[in-house]
């Protein structure tokens, strides 16, 4: 299941640059973050992003570009790339999914 999202600053960060892009939709396995300079294939790097309140969580993962939509002014979908989660932490994985489900997060 996927959660689409309002415009969302997500900071994507490789240790040489920073990059930031809008999360357009999550899911419990990944992201769609919508920009015109997509990262290549396959490439990976650390992700952070917090989601809308009154939720507030904030995840932090390193992920890897798993596909890509370049930009076509024939197309009215949003160019961008679409990046699957890598060692999201177990109890990270339960509250993004409790959100995405529309439940509140667990507690501990």
């Amino acid at each position: 299941m996927r959660k689409p999202l309002m415009v969302l600053r997500a900071r994507l960060d490789d240790g040489a640059k920073v990059f930031f892009g809008y999360a357009k939709n999550l899911s419990t396995s990944g992201i769609f973050i919508a920009t015109v300079n997509p990262r290549g294939m396959g490439e990976q790097f650390d992700l952070e992003l917090t989601l809308p309140a009154p939720s507030g969580l904030r995840i932090a993962c390193r992920c890897e570009v798993a596909w890509q939509r370049p930009y076509s002014a024939r197309s009215d979908l949003d160019p961008g790339m679409g990046l699957r989660f890598l060692a999201l932490p177990e109890e990270l994985a339960a509250a993004l999914a409790a959100w995405v489900e529309g439940e509140d997060p667990p507690k501990d």
